[in-house]
């Protein structure tokens, strides 16, 4: 099932419910225009993990969302979104800069024992294009995960 979602300001959505081995889960794409005030677009972050969180289903979040996660500064707008996806259980799994920076994200509920993130080198683009593979014989949500 595919969804849009037209509640976003200053922002684009795509949403796929799909399974993945015999899992169902949720894959959302967001493009964040690059004028779109980071509070706001945080607050709307939190309204769409809401909804996620309370559907119990695992998902994935990626997109190019323009918000520099390795920028050592104090932004407190920076800081609450990356607490949003903690408080929510979620991991940031792409740690590498895709650009001059790390604003393309793939965030998600899943724990993977065996999960490929990266990075595509190439020239097509200033960002470098994201991927995510995973072997479906070992899914597990955050929330099964053992305890270390």
């Amino acid at each position: 099932m595919i969804h849009t979602c037209n509640d976003l300001k200053d922002a684009e959505t795509l949403w796929v419910e799909t399974n993945i081995g015999c899992r169902q889960c949720i894959f959302g794409v967001i493009y964040r225009h690059l004028k779109c005030d980071c509070k706001r677009f945080t607050d709307d972050v939190i309204t769409i993990l809401h909804y996620l969180s309370d559907k119990r289903l695992p998902y994935i979040i990626c997109g190019d969302i323009g918000i520099n996660v390795l920028q050592r500064t104090s932004s407190s707008s920076r800081h609450n979104y990356i607490a949003t996806y903690e408080t929510y259980n979620c991991q940031q799994l792409i740690t590498r800069p895709t650009s001059a920076s790390l604003i393309d994200h793939f965030c998600t509920t899943f724990y993977v024992e065996k999960v490929i993130p990266g990075r595509l080198i190439n020239d097509l683009s200033r960002h470098l294009p994201i991927f995510m593979l995973i072997n479906s014989n070992t899914i597990k949500t955050n929330d099964e995960k053992p305890i270390m």
